[in-house]
């Protein structure tokens, strides 16, 4: 059986963004059918579980799916569907709720639809991109591009940088630490047993993804050790790491290079390393984004 191609030429920007629109649309026209027909309270009662799963797999899985699938160039129509869908239940059915009623009833906060959702597209695309179904524009670039693949790493970045901005106000440093620690226990462990199984099992592994022994569990171990450090110092490092890669021929040089010792620990896993300047910047933004956000609104949004 012939291996399908793991990295694609890229996408386009107004895609990834169709892409992230319809996950929006998918969880507002999900909560507009739970309060109008009155399900929020049957599912918090434990009535009408089974009704209630196949609705929101309808709403919040099967979009997406065929967005990567079968409908890859029709995200726009998808868009539309949704949009239109919600229009039509948000002024033709009435809520059965009075409006203080309605507050009672426990809502999810922006960001825990954020990362359900963020977690939904990274299953569908990770699954799906070894399978002929699956456009491989929509899988990681080879080298430089952007695809819906490429942004998923960054979100998980940007959604860690925002939790931690909410933790840090919430938990004194001693326990800030110890968490923190723990996650970089866990990642690092996972990230130094898969270059290990792959190795054991003969799976097929991209060198031009992370390098040849990198991968995204070392990457957020390392990020999550960076997220130790004070404000101050974070801030400098990731503007001069990026500023320095941008404005030098490195960047370009060292990934051009055909050539490289395999037995060097850096250069071996140069895509990886290279990768954790702009790693370190997402988090940054995002966890100033969450100051800000707590600062103005006093809680989790």
């Amino acid at each position: 059986m012939e291996l399908l191609p793991r990295f694609g030429k890229g996408s386009n920007f107004l895609e990834v963004i169709q892409f992230y629109i319809i996950g929006i649309l998918s969880i507002g026209l999900n909560d507009l059918i739970l309060d109008r027909l009155s399900l929020r309270d049957h599912i918090g009662q434990g009535k009408l579980v089974y009704i209630s799963f196949f609705v929101q797999y309808g709403i919040l899985v099967l979009p997406s799916l065929l967005g990567f699938t079968l409908l890859e160039d029709k995200l726009i129509h998808i868009i539309v569907v949704l949009s239109i869908s919600a229009f039509i239940i948000r002024y033709t059915i009435t809520l059965n709720y009075s409006s203080e009623a309605l507050r009672k009833i426990p809502g999810v906060d922006y960001y825990t639809n954020f990362r359900a959702m963020l977690q939904l597209l990274t299953a569908i695309a990770i699954l799906g991109v070894d399978f002929p179904v699956f456009p491989r524009r929509f899988a990681k670039t080879d080298t430089y591009g952007i695809s819906i693949m490429d942004t998923g790493t960054s979100m998980f970045i940007f959604a860690m940088g925002y939790a931690h901005s909410v933790f840090m106000q919430q938990k004194s440093d001693e326990v800030r630490m110890k968490k923190v620690m723990e996650q970089v226990m866990i990642t690092g462990l996972l990230g130094g047993i898969k270059p290990v199984l792959v190795n054991l099992t003969g799976h097929h592994h991209e060198v031009t993804e992370y390098g040849l022994h990198w991968n995204f569990f070392l990457t957020l171990a390392t990020v999550l050790i960076f997220s130790l450090l004070p404000g101050f110092c974070r801030i400098m490092m990731a503007i001069s790491f990026n500023i320095y890669l941008s404005s030098s021929k490195m960047f370009e040089n060292v990934l051009e290079e055909k050539e490289r010792n395999w037995d060097d620990l850096l250069e071996a896993n140069k895509e990886g390393l290279l990768s954790l300047p702009g790693y370190f910047l997402i988090y940054e933004l995002a966890f100033r984004f969450g100051e800000e956000l707590m600062k103005k609104s006093g809680q989790v949004i």
